[in-house]
């Protein structure tokens, strides 16, 4: 499957390094707001087309699907206009700011025969999927509480 790409930062380029292990990936095209970093983006990944017009992009023919790592504010109508064009889409994390968006998305990706995704690795690991399969029996859940914390480099500047 070709993928265009919109963010062009180090986690578009550890989907596209662990992407090419798989076969029938295939890093395509790069949205950027600038021509420069656009061209870097497409010299740095050896990608075929590069946009610097957002609805050029997802208008293109030449791409199935589109991976969304930009700021999460643009996630939602980057991912609606992307999927109006008839593009499965993975959206980095939070993949929507609002849960009433992420369901708009999923309507609309139903009513037009796509997939969206967000890209959440904790679904892939081990202990969520023993979870998942029932292997684990927890009881009934009566209640839970999730806070997200990290660390980020940003906070020592």
């Amino acid at each position: 499957m070709r993928f265009g790409f919109i963010g062009t930062n180090w986690i578009s380029d550890k989907f596209i390094e662990n992407g090419l292990e798989v076969e029938s990936f295939e890093p395509y095209a790069v949205y950027s707001r600038t021509e420069e970093r656009a061209d870097y983006y497409k010299e740095k990944h050896q990608l075929t087309e590069t946009f610097t017009d957002l609805e050029l992009f997802c208008q293109s023919p030449n791409f199935e699907a589109v991976y969304i790592a930009s700021p999460n504010a643009f996630h939602f109508e980057q991912a609606e206009l992307a999927i109006k064009n008839k593009k499965h889409v993975l959206i980095e994390k939070p993949a929507t700011i609002v849960q009433e968006q992420y369901e708009a998305l999923s309507k609309l990706a139903y009513e037009y025969n796509v997939t969206v995704m967000e890209a959440m690795k904790s679904t892939l690991l081990p202990p969520f999927v023993e979870f998942t399969n029932d292997r684990i029996d927890i009881g009934e859940i009566r209640y839970a509480d999730f806070h997200y914390h990290q660390y980020s480099s940003r906070y020592d500047n």
